[in-house]
């Protein structure tokens, strides 16, 4: 199976700068009402706050991604800049009913699989136990009449990878948990389906 590297550039040693098509606006998503989100000088929680963002803002602009990790994202809105969680960030403007989350874990069964999407990037982890690969990804579009459906593809066009991710109740089909989004993985040559959260 081929997989894709992503195309990095260093940013004070701690970031990478991605550089392909225009970068996707951002929003705030699951952040309480009264509450923020903090910008961070470092892609760390303990790192020194610089700023923050409302649980409404919508317009955040991407600067850069951490490389050693999915969930950290360096951007920008106004002249508040800083590393912000990816998991409270979402695709698509605020004022959209439903937005696709930057940061989603995706898993299933009969085969167990696992893909760790990111901004930029998915690792993945197929019937676990076999290596690991990373893909290169394109920002998600979503379907012109269905706003709750989303599609990942390969940045390299070699590469056949997609991911089409919907928002509705999924369940793993071994547990009682329910989860929010639904995915077809095709990783390679392979179709896998599961549900992401």
């Amino acid at each position: 199976m081929k997989y894709a590297s992503i195309a990095i550039a260093m940013l004070a040693g701690a970031c990478a700068a991605l550089a392909a098509e225009p970068l996707p606006m951002l929003s705030v998503i699951s952040v309480r009402p009264g509450d923020t989100l903090n910008l961070r000088e470092q892609p760390d929680a303990r790192s020194r706050q610089l700023g923050f963002l409302a649980p409404t803002d919508g317009g955040i602009t991407i600067v850069g991604q951490a490389v050693q990790t999915l969930d950290w994202i360096q951007v920008q809105k106004g002249r508040a800049r800083g590393w912000a969680n990816a998991r409270f960030l979402a695709y698509g403007d605020a004022a959209e009913q439903r937005r696709l989350p930057v940061r989603l874990t995706c898993t299933g069964t009969e085969p167990f699989w696992s893909v760790e999407i990111g901004y930029g990037r998915a690792d993945t982890n197929l019937d676990l136990g076999q290596a690991k690969g990373r893909i290169a990804l394109a920002a998600p579009i979503s379907a012109s009449k269905h706003p709750n459906l989303w599609l990942h593809t390969a940045l390299d066009r070699g590469d056949p990878s997609s991911l089409l991710i919907e928002a509705e109740a999924c369940s793993d089909g071994m547990s009682e948990r329910r989860y929010a989004y639904s995915v077809a993985a095709r990783l390679g040559d392979r179709l896998y389906s599961g549900c992401c959260r």
